[in-house]
């Protein structure tokens, strides 16, 4: 089977700027970029509808229920409906400061600012403050385990009611990070090298594999797709190459490539095993195992 390219947005629908964020929920793509636009596609990329949602740069979205979110360095977080785009409300205001990643889980929105600070969202209401005292660019929760990184460590942190929180595990690396079947992915401090280990508290997280040099350049954008043989995972960054791996037997093995002609910013996985990327000058592809 070959990985490749399978379409592109119409350059008369694209975003006028860097895209920064995609979703695949509920059967559509949704972007946002530095021309401060979301934008809705069907999973050929023929777009939908388009709003006007921030002043400035859409950082992150996340989807909940029949509602989408948005943050900015606008300091906002937004409240759109799915269906038509139609703004709902504005959930939270940072002042003086960006609202960096949105990961909604369960009915739950958590937010983080470039203060460190992860906020619990429950409707309007904020259950929880966690000060994690660093800007996190890549915030994952899984149960009652949050992930963060930015530059230089991957924390792991056990949030405990009330905010309260332990730091169960820390490793040397930096964004971007995510989860792949039973496993935690991460880049290494220089940006080029994938690190790979178990997603397992109870053996302390176990190493599984380091790839030397994944990319040429430094990699912004990971995720993982869980299969029933293991692992597959999908890396992108400014080398302009999207990458896929398998994992399996503590062996991480590159299993295709493709140019994707563009600076690559963000990927996502849709329902069928596509991946979806954005990028520079606002760019969004899709790529199939065809």
């Amino acid at each position: 089977m070959s990985f490749q390219i399978r379409t592109r947005a119409d350059s008369a629908d694209k975003h006028t700027a860097d895209v920064n964020t995609l979703i695949y929920y509920k059967g559509k793509l949704y972007s946002g970029a530095d021309d401060g636009k979301i934008m809705s596609w069907e999973e050929d990329l023929r777009k939908i509808t388009e709003v006007k949602a921030h002043v400035t740069t859409v950082l992150c979205l996340a989807g909940s229920s029949d509602n989408l979110f948005s943050c900015s360095n606008d300091g906002n977080i937004k409240k759109w409906s799915l269906t038509d785009l139609q703004e709902q409300g504005t959930l939270f205001t940072q002042k003086d400061g960006e609202i960096y990643r949105l990961v909604a889980t369960n009915g739950t929105l958590y937010s983080s600012d470039e203060q460190g600070v992860v906020r619990v969202h429950e409707g309007d209401v904020i259950k929880n403050i966690f000060n994690l005292l660093e800007p996190l660019r890549e915030v994952i929760v899984l149960g009652n385990f949050l992930y963060t990184v930015r530059d230089l460590d991957l924390v792991i942190t056990e949030m405990k009611d009330n905010g309260n929180f332990q730091t169960a595990k820390s490793f040397n690396g930096r964004a971007p990070a995510c989860l792949a079947g039973d496993y935690l992915c991460f880049s290494s401090r220089g940006g080029k090298d994938i690190i790979i280990h178990e997603n397992n508290p109870e053996n302390e997280f176990k190493p599984v594999a380091e790839v030397k040099d994944a990319h040429t350049m430094i990699i912004n954008s990971l995720v993982g797709v869980k299969t029933s043989s293991g692992a597959v995972l999908y890396s992108a960054g400014w080398d302009k190459i999207i990458k896929k791996w398998k994992i399996e037997n503590g062996a991480c093995t590159l299993v295709g490539s493709v140019d994707s002609e563009m600076v690559v910013n963000v990927l996502t996985n849709g329902e069928k095993g596509e991946i979806y990327a954005g990028g520079s000058d606002g760019h969004i592809i899709r790529v199939d195992d065809m």
